[in-house]
């Protein structure tokens, strides 16, 4: 071959081995994401309150594992498939485990909405406790003045007994058309039977009376009656005429 044409095909070849060069570079650059979807993925974790609010410290656990405490949280390099994800904030109940699956290459979205804690729960289940003891005390003391009035009430015996001898004397007698006399009012105090299920601290018209069941001596008229529990507090409004007994039950 002619000098000229020997040089055009070394050209060409050189040209072919530095393209092939060129190419397998280029193979080696692409990431691997890039390729038949391979590779890892990336989570991001949004937590709000309610009316999306704030929430501050959040804590993102992800497959057991504290990730991060910030919203939102931007976590890469999860291995493709399922994850599962629980955030607790203080002040608010933390969550249970929530599966995402995430995608190779790809950008999974988990949006939490956090449920706030309900301390006034607890505070609630320690006021009957105190109310309780309270009402315990003022029994004590209702009992203790109960009993010294009688030791003092002997010379007001005497003068009630002489008062019913001489109401006992006789007096004249009206006639009256038979069938025309009206019965007697029925005097004295009234009953309450208070009762609840389960077991409450109860209160009449304002004044702790200790735990349920309670048979109670009150004046005849309407009482406000309050049931307090752990799981919340019901009142009741009754009426009761002197004589009369009246049951006032509930149950939570």
């Amino acid at each position: 071959l002619p000098p000229m044409r020997q040089r055009s095909m070394g050209g060409w070849i050189a040209a072919g081995v530095l393209g092939l060069a060129a190419v397998v570079g280029l193979l080696f650059l692409i990431p691997k994401t890039g390729l038949a979807g391979g590779g890892e993925g990336e989570l991001i974790v949004t937590v709000a309150g309610p009316g999306q609010s704030s929430v501050a410290m959040p804590k993102v656990l992800i497959d057991g594992q504290n990730r991060c405490e910030t919203s939102p949280c931007r976590v890469k390099d999860l291995d493709p498939g399922p994850h599962f994800v629980r955030v607790s904030a203080p002040g608010f109940k933390a969550t249970t485990d929530l599966a995402v699956s995430v995608v190779a290459g790809e950008e999974a979205v988990l949006r939490v909405d956090m449920v706030p804690d309900a301390p006034a729960v607890a505070d609630k289940a320690e006021k009957p406790a105190e109310d309780a003891e309270k009402a315990e005390e003022l029994a004590k003391n209702e009992e203790q003045q109960a009993k010294e009035p009688e030791s003092d009430s002997k010379p007001a015996e005497a003068k009630a007994s002489a008062t019913k001898s001489a109401a006992a004397a006789p007096r004249p007698v009206s006639a009256s058309l038979p069938g025309t006399t009206k019965p007697a009012a029925p005097t004295g105090n009234a009953t309450l039977r208070i009762s609840s299920i389960p077991i409450a601290n109860v209160v009449v018209d304002g004044r702790p009376l200790g735990s349920t069941p309670k048979i109670v001596k009150v004046s005849p008229g309407s009482h406000n009656v309050v049931f307090i529990s752990p799981t919340g507090r019901k009142a009741r409004s009754v009426r009761v005429g002197a004589g009369q007994t009246q049951v006032v039950a509930v149950k939570f």
